[in-house]
């Protein structure tokens, strides 16, 4: 078979005839066939305008949205937001009537006559002030410095000592005082002075101050003794550190006849302490005058 060369491609299309996309019925009317070129483009052409029917839609509700939120500003800004306020003018409460002011009366002016005059050969007085050293004057300052720089001292605490008791009823007695004062004391032992009351029936010669001693025990006063007194003997019917007891033993002897004398006395004798550490002063002192009237020994030194 010969090759024969073929005809470029635009003349084969150029050459082709022509068919028409459509078919002619038999009365010469026309109609389209089913996906033809008409129809691609007619469906171009719809979604071509249902693209740009929604875009003005959307462009309208968004130019819509905008004039409300501006027309809801404007109206916020104008009825809702408080505007400036006029301030109300203040009134007076209270208007104090105006006192009126009394004129002061006018001085009157001295009369020269009346004022003796002076004599003129009285010269004046002058009183010179002495003068003072300058030793004197540092002095002046250092005192009033020192005046001004002295610190109060502080109070002076005291540790009193009690005591001795020679006797449990007056240990006791002492005791209680110092609790019913709600006071912290502590116990001890110790020599120290004892005040004693005797009873001093007579002083006589020894001879007869035995016989006496002897007649007053017989009548039943067993506590009876006797002490020297010089060359003589005093006989004493009792000795008494409570000044009740001796009290009450000088009325039993006046009814038995027995005239006695107080004598009071001060021994060294060991007995009980009772010891209380750091008390003010005024406490001290109130212990001091209460264990004294009993004639209890109070001892009191400071505290450093």
């Amino acid at each position: 078979m010969d090759m024969q060369e073929k005809p470029p491609l635009d003349e084969q299309a150029s050459s082709k005839p022509r068919t028409d996309h459509g078919a002619r019925d038999d009365d010469g009317s026309s109609h389209r066939r089913p996906g033809g070129f008409d129809d691609i483009v007619t469906r171009e052409v719809q979604v071509v305008q249902k693209r740009d029917a929604r875009l003005a839609r959307t462009f309208f509700l968004v130019t819509l949205l905008a004039v409300v939120l501006l027309v809801a500003a404007f109206f916020w800004h104008n009825h809702v937001l408080p505007g400036p306020h006029a301030v109300a003018p203040q009134s007076v409460l209270f208007k104090s009537e105006r006192i009126a002011m009394p004129e002061r009366p006018a001085l009157e002016e001295p009369d020269e006559t009346v004022a003796p005059a002076m004599p003129d050969t009285v010269p004046p007085v002058t009183v010179a002030k002495p003068a003072q050293s300058v030793t004197g004057q540092m002095t002046e300052v250092a005192a009033s410095e020192e005046s001004s720089t002295d610190v109060p001292p502080l109070p002076v605490r005291y540790t009193v000592t009690l005591g001795p008791f020679i006797t449990k009823a007056g240990l006791r007695s002492g005791e209680d005082l110092l609790g019913g004062e709600k006071l912290l004391f502590t116990k001890g032992k110790g020599t120290g002075p004892v005040k004693l009351i005797r009873l001093q029936e007579g002083i006589y010669a020894p001879q007869i101050a035995r016989k006496r001693l002897a007649s007053l025990q017989k009548d039943g006063i067993r506590s009876s003794f006797v002490l020297p007194l010089g060359t003589q003997l005093a006989v004493y019917t009792g000795s008494f550190i409570d000044r009740e007891r001796a009290e009450t033993m000088t009325q039993e002897l006046k009814a038995q006849g027995v005239e006695v004398s107080w004598v009071e006395t001060q021994l060294m004798k060991e007995g009980a302490l009772l010891i209380l550490e750091d008390l003010p002063e005024a406490i001290a002192l109130q212990l001091q005058q209460e264990f004294t009237s009993e004639g209890i020994h109070v001892q009191m030194e400071t505290i450093e």
